[in-house]
């Protein structure tokens, strides 16, 4: 009786001992991430023109289109950005309204949120969203009764005005960001010569940036946080009137490798993952063909090449569990726009549901 308690006591004591390494192991899985097997969706915006040459607003989640139904009198909407927020997508740009002006706002799941600009009888455009909260946050500028493209932001509908260099001078607010209860707001703006100069706006604040040449535009792109420092990226002409593509860390510019010194080249979006910071764009060649690509650690890596001799473009990166995604378009033999993105080098082409028209792919959120 007392060897069978035993055994009985054993094989208890081994079936706990299985459940409780089931369970760390589970936990280990949860905390430090096991990727196999799990969902995860592909959201990338932009628009498509229909067989009318009409742009049609949307996204694509995992290949599929989804186009957003344009009423009149509204036409002629252009997308810039994306945000998905639990379930909800949010699509930011400008819409043409009745009176031919361009309407700033966003569509969340497909409706549209016109936001109020400045002037009624002005333009105004959304080129970032940020959802903090129940806060939505979208920057952009909007004209003013002179006409001058004044920067700033719509938190929940109502203009937040930033102050830009030079009174009287246009100005962009381009990313925006929160971090903790603070707003960054990356941007571009014109001093009293009408040069382009970069920064960003903290809480309101501008904070130049350092140009490579003070007398040459260089444009602000994106802005991203991770940790402690602040990226500000975009390109900037040299004294030789070349567009140089790079990156500010805390206000100290960091060059990126190009094909050719003495070509131009474009920086659009930053993505930082731990140490790697990528970036994307394209570069001019000796042959003056334009190459798409990313820089990672500032050295750039070209991406397959569809038509060098038309025009092929990387708007937005994302990596994601080892996955580098560069979205963006190319221009085919037959001068159309061909929208799709390229993951770990791998041209994947998006879905046009009309045929032979021009479509567009903006920005891409992985969730």
């Amino acid at each position: 009786m007392r060897n069978t308690r035993y055994m009985l006591f054993k094989g208890f004591n081994i079936i706990i001992a299985s459940a409780i390494a089931s369970f760390c192991i589970f936990m280990i899985l949860l905390i430090f991430g096991c990727t196999e097997g799990i969902q995860q969706n592909v959201y990338i915006a932009g628009y498509c023109e229909d067989n009318e040459g009409k742009r049609i607003p949307g996204y694509w989640k995992n290949g599929e289109w989804i186009g957003f139904t344009i009423s009149d009198p509204y036409k002629n909407p252009y997308v810039y950005c994306l945000f998905v927020d639990n379930s909800d997508v949010y699509v930011g740009g400008y819409i043409v309204n009745a009176s031919d002006v361009n309407e700033p706002g966003y569509w969340k799941n497909g409706e549209w949120h016109g936001l109020t600009p400045l002037e009624s009888d002005k333009g105004a455009e959304v080129f970032s969203i940020y959802i903090a909260g129940s806060d939505l946050y979208a920057s952009g500028f909007a004209n003013n009764s002179d006409d001058i493209q004044t920067p700033g932001y719509w938190k929940n509908g109502s203009w937040v005005p930033l102050p830009p260099l030079v009174a009287n001078q246009n100005a962009l607010a381009k990313k925006i960001i929160l971090d903790g209860n603070d707003v960054y707001v990356a941007g571009s703006v014109l001093n009293a010569s009408d040069v382009v100069l970069p920064g960003y706006w903290k809480n309101g604040t501008w904070i130049s940036l350092n140009p490579l040449d003070v007398n040459r535009n260089t444009y602000v792109n994106d802005l991203e946080i991770a940790g402690n420092d602040i990226y500000v990226g975009g390109y900037s002409k040299n004294s030789d009137d070349i567009d140089v593509p790079g990156y500010w860390k805390n206000g100290s510019w960091f060059e990126q490798e190009v094909l050719d010194v003495n070509e131009n080249s474009y920086m659009f979006c930053l993505e930082i993952v731990g140490s790697d910071i990528y970036a994307g764009g394209y570069a001019i060649n000796t042959s003056k063909e334009i190459i798409p690509g990313y820089w990672k650690n500032s050295v750039f890596n070209s991406l397959p090449s569809l038509d060098p001799t038309k025009g092929q473009f990387v708007l937005d990166v994302k990596n994601r569990n080892s996955d580098l995604y560069c979205v963006g378009y190319y221009i085919s033999t037959s001068d159309i726009m061909v929208a799709g993105y390229w993951i770990n080098g791998v041209w994947n082409e998006l879905t046009n549901p009309y045929t032979d028209t021009n479509y567009h792919a903006r920005a891409i959120v992985i969730k």
